[in-house]
Parts: structure tokens; sequence; C-alpha cells
């Protein structure tokens, strides 16, 4: 490769890696480990992924789908409370299972079964886990119970979200240069961060520690898993199954998607190896999950990376960057991260769908005709699939990921070869008939 290539990789890394430490705080904060430990986890996961696993480029680091299945797991599965270890004990020990289960799941050859699971199901699945984050970020926003704090978050939050939403439409628009470089979420910090100085409002900041950067950490130690019972180990197992599923979807879909746009095929096995062996590091130190990152992984391909070693160079320069300003970032106020959570939910959520069942009972009078596959039109939505994608959501909202997920395959697939034989349900086409994929992670 000449200068310039070298070049265009460097940038391109630079540009994500302030993307990815800004997603990694919001997604800490939410977890409930902080800031700080987002961004280690963001920096760690971005540069250790790569080195391992098989798709050539990415990026990778905390996502949505794995954060609120985090935060679901905290909110809805109570522990004993003499169980004999510390809380982030169990959570770190839950982090390092998954990471087990994943890698062992690429080493058995689980990849190839990504392709059993319909469309209609990730579009639903991944509306749903807009919905959670929605619920969430809205519960954090509500506890601010005093008047002047809650005015002061809600002023903060509901800019950051209009910063996240019309600023990338006007850099495009008006200097499309710098739109790779300025994204959203940096503009949002960035902005409220300053007004923050200026104006004397009674805001949180978020938490980093004075002293060492792992300071704050609190690393797994295998010495408190001596008095673990076996009720506490299934548990612990069963939470370990459901974030090694969720690693397992948001980590082959994108690289599904990076395949499609490369023209270059992941090895998915070694892709599942790598996120968990990046998985296992994470436990170990007590940072936060994550998975390939979508929208991450394809602005690092808009950038113009062409290498493997531009994917590694995230976490690099986002280790360097949270070193060297680290006295800067803890002036952010915490409630910028609100809003920018309302705009990955809202980002997240598959709308195309909707759309195109809406425009159908508009000028198709789908009404009459349930069991039509419309193959005489181009691009469409029936009856029966937009039926999937919002039970799926719902189940996704409010029974759980996998039941929700696993219930719903197997229903498509018993159903299209039974009472739909004759007329077998189609599936969305990723290209032009659902947007979920493609959503911020």
């Amino acid at each position: 490769m000449n200068f310039r290539t070298h070049l265009t990789n460097i940038l391109a890394a630079f540009t994500l890696s302030i993307v990815t430490l800004s997603m990694g705080a919001a997604f800490g904060i939410m977890i409930g480990r902080g800031a700080l430990a987002g961004m280690l986890s963001a920096a760690v996961l971005a540069f250790l992924a790569p080195l391992f696993g098989g798709t050539r480029i990415q990026c990778s680091g905390p996502t949505a789908p794995v954060s609120t299945l985090v935060v679901s797991l905290l909110a809805t599965q109570a522990l004993p409370t003499d169980m004999g270890l510390p809380p982030d004990q169990f959570l770190n020990l839950v982090f390092v299972l998954s990471g087990v289960l994943l890698a062992l799941s690429g080493v058995v050859g689980l990849g190839r079964f990504i392709a059993l699971i319909p469309n209609v199901i990730i579009s639903g699945f991944m509306t749903g886990i807009g919905l959670l984050i929605f619920q969430s970020q809205l519960r954090t926003l509500l506890a601010q119970t005093a008047l002047p704090y809650f005015g002061a978050t809600l002023a903060f939050a509901l800019g950051a979200f209009c910063v996240c939403l019309i600023s990338p439409i006007l850099l495009r628009r008006w200097v499309p240069q710098w739109a790779g470089l300025l994204s959203g979420t940096f503009l949002a910090l960035l902005f409220g961060t300053c007004l923050a100085q200026l104006l004397p409002f009674p805001l949180e900041r978020i938490a980093l520690p004075t002293g060492s950067l792992f300071s704050d950490l609190i690393f797994f130690s295998p010495t408190a898993l001596s008095g673990l019972d076996f009720t506490l180990w299934a548990i612990a197992l069963w939470w370990a199954l459901q974030l090694a599923f969720t690693l397992y979807l948001d980590t082959l879909m994108t690289a599904l998607i990076i395949d499609r746009l490369t023209h270059s095929p992941t090895p998915r096995s070694r892709e599942l190896i790598g996120q968990g062996v990046s998985g296992v590091v994470i436990g170990l130190m007590g940072g936060i999950p994550g998975a390939q990152a979508t929208v991450r992984s394809v602005l690092l391909h808009k950038e113009g990376a062409t290498h493997r070693y531009a994917s590694a160079l995230i976490g690099l320069l986002a280790f360097i960057l949270l070193l060297a300003f680290r006295p800067l970032l803890r002036q952010i106020p915490s409630a910028l991260f609100i809003g920018i959570l309302f705009k990955v939910a809202l980002d997240i959520i598959d709308f195309q769908p909707l759309r195109l069942y809406f425009r159908e009972l508009t000028h198709r009078q789908l009404g009459r005709q349930w069991l039509s596959r419309h193959d005489d039109a181009q691009i469409f939505v029936t009856h029966r699939e937009i039926l999937f994608i919002i039970t799926t959501a719902l189940g996704t909202l409010f029974w759980g990921l996998i039941p929700t997920v696993l219930t719903a395959t197997a229903t498509y697939l018993v159903l299209q070869r039974t009472l739909w034989a004759h007329v077998p349900m189609r599936d969305l086409q990723l290209d032009t008939e659902t947007e979920s994929i493609g959503g911020e992670d």
C-alpha cells in the first residue's frame, strides 16, 4: 500500500476512535458501571476483536442490544441477597462465561445458523431493543425529581437529542468533507459540555478517577467464587447464555452487512471466537460487554478503511485519547448521554416496514388480500410480515430476547411448512424493505 492509502486508514481509525469512546461512555452509564468502564471497554474491544476475529473491516464495542439486555437482566432477574458474592463480581462472572460460550460456539461452527433467523424476526427484535432503550432512558430522566435539577437535565438531554438528529443532515449538506469526522454524538458532547461550562445549571458530570485510569474498575476475582453454590452457578450460566446469544446475533448480523459492502466473506466461526476472547478479557477487567457495532463498522468502511490494522487502530487511538484528555472528559454532563441514547433508540427502531405496510394499505387495498405475496410489486410488506415484526418487538420488550427470538423463529419455520405451504410467507428484503440492521447499536 502507498502512503495515501495508509493515511486514509489512519484517519478513518481516528474518526471512529472518537465515536466509539462516546458510545462506550453512553452505554457504560446506561448499564451502571460508569463512563470510564464504558470507554475502556470500547477501546479494548475495538483493539482485540479485529486481532482474533474474521471480519476484515469492523469496529467492535459496547452496543445497544447487548447493553439493553444487561440492563433488562439486572432489572428483572432478582438475585439472592445472601449469595456470598458481590453483585459486581457476579456480573463479571456472567461476562466471562458469555465470552467463553461465544468462543465455543465458534469452535463448534455455530456461525452458519445465523441464516436460519428470518429478517422479519431480526427487524422486530431490533425494534424491541430500541423501545427498551427509550423506556430505560425515560426512567432515568424522570428519576431526577428535584425541579431545578430536572429542568436542567431535561433541557440538556433534549438538546443533545436534537444535535444528534439534525447535525448529520446539515453537515452532509454544507460541509460533506467533515461529515464523517464530526458525528452527531461527538458534536452533542462538545456543544453540551461547552454550554454547561458557561451556564450556571445544576448538572451532574460523568465520574472519572483522578488517579490511575484503572482505579475504579472492579477486576474479576476468582477467589470470590469459592462459596458459589449450584443454584448461583445455574443463574450465572442462564444469564451468560442469554448474553452470548445476543452477542452472536449482534456480531453476525453486522458481519453480514460488512460482507455485502466489502465483497469479502467473513469466516463466521473465527469471528465468534474473536468476539468471545474479547468478551472474556472484558469480564476479567470489570468492563461492559460488546459486539461488532453496525453503524461504526459501516462508517469505518465509508471512511475508506481497507486494511485490518485500521480496525485495531481504533482501540489504540481511543485509549490514547482517554489518557490525554481525561480532565476534559470529566466536564461532560451526564444528561447529554440520555439524549444521545434517545437518538440511538430512534435509529435502531425499524420504521421502514411500517412505512411500506401503511403505503400498501393506502394504495393497494392490502386488507382484502391477506395471503397475497404481491410478487408483482417490487417493494412491499404484507400482513404476515408486519404481524411477525410487531409480535417480536413486543415480545422482546415484555417477555425477553431469547424466548422471543427462538419462539418466533420456530413459529415462522413451522407455519411455512404446514399452514402456509401453499402460499409461503415471503421475508423482508434487506436492502430495500428494512433499515433496522443499519441502525445505531
